[in-house]
């Protein structure tokens, strides 16, 4: 179900299963998106799916569950103001809660992603990355640890930390 007011709207989607014993029902996905000019702004629980196929690509694919997240993603395609000469990209920035069931329970799952079709409309390129940071027991790291570990060029320009303290991809 979707409830659409204005500008923001609403998505739930509910789950029932039924067996022998009777049924249970949970909510599989619930959001709130709010766009702001070419900018979508969303919280809540939504699976999500980052690739070239109907079934996803190397990061995220439809048989994932659902995340409790925040994300940020351009609504329609930019031209990127700080590389000239660009073609039209899209950007997206999650960050998401895994919950207790981990290895280190509470973590934090961060990703973004920017693709682009630099030669012709059916070319793209994409380069993404995902790190899941942080949890109970897991090692610590400063902030700038942390930042500096989301943006891989910056390991090479500053000095080489040995500390490993997430996971990567």
């Amino acid at each position: 179900a979707e409830l659409q007011s204005g500008r923001a709207s609403v998505r739930l989607q509910p789950r029932l299963l039924t067996h022998d014993d009777g049924y249970y029902g949970s909510l599989e996905a619930a959001s709130a998106t709010l766009p702001i000019r070419n900018v979508t702004i969303e919280a809540g629980r939504q699976p999500i799916v980052w690739g070239q196929g109907m079934a996803g690509g190397l990061l995220f694919s439809s048989s994932g569950k659902p995340l409790d997240m925040l994300r940020v993603s351009t609504d329609l395609p930019f031209r990127g103001w700080f590389i000239k000469g660009t073609s039209p990209m899209r950007a997206s920035l999650v960050a998401a809660h895994l919950g207790p069931n981990q290895h280190f329970p509470n973590s934090f799952l961060i990703a973004y992603k920017l693709s682009g079709h630099p030669f012709t409309n059916r070319v793209e390129l994409a380069a993404s990355v995902l790190g899941v940071q942080g949890g109970r027991g897991a090692p610590r790291g400063s902030f700038v640890d942390h930042v500096q570990d989301l943006i891989p060029p910056l390991k090479y320009l500053f000095p080489d930390n040995t500390t490993q303290f997430s996971n990567k991809m």
